[in-house]
């Protein structure tokens, strides 16, 4: 018998503690969001090559915390998926499709993004991006999106971006 309730008790336990801990955005979120984004752009030589947002983490966490109002919650989440996503190196060309992609070993002009991040309510989302039009011509930075009725829309608050 207390062999039995040994077991429940642990059961319960395991069920609480998954409760508790939110599902990462599936791959076929991420892609749903990829694909409107990048029918954003009406632009050539987009890379499969993925960039990923190791090094903005501490921003996302300080700077935009305080603009966007991300919750301690979101900020954890944003986290758990970045060290989830650094698996992937590229994207998956068979799902975006009718896009311009570069030949992946191509350097030259073009467009790279990352896995989008998602808050915990999946109503805002954060990408990087990186494009490069030649020597001293680029941009780098992040675009924060919020879903509004539905629909995706670019943020007011629009981070600064590293300009050449």
């Amino acid at each position: 018998m207390l062999v039995k309730h040994l077991i429940l008790f642990i059961f319960l336990v395991s069920a609480f503690q998954k409760s508790k801990s939110q599902s990462l955005p599936t791959k076929y979120e991420q892609y749903e969001f990829l694909k409107w984004y990048v029918k954003q752009y009406d632009e050539k030589g987009w890379s499969d090559s993925l960039i990923h947002f190791e090094d903005e983490y501490s921003k996302l966490a300080d700077l935009y915390a305080q603009q966007i109002k991300f919750s301690k919650a979101d900020v954890k989440y944003f986290k758990r998926q970045i060290l989830s996503n650094n698996k992937f190196l590229r994207l998956d060309k068979e799902v975006i499709n009718n896009v311009a992609w570069k030949k992946s070993n191509d350097y030259s002009k073009g467009i790279w993004v990352s896995m989008p991040l998602f808050s915990r309510n999946k109503r805002i989302a954060v990408i990087n991006n990186n494009t490069y039009c030649g020597p001293l011509c680029g941009s780098y930075g992040m675009e924060i999106y919020i879903k509004v009725k539905g629909k995706w829309r670019q943020s007011k608050y629009t981070p600064p971006k590293a300009e050449s």
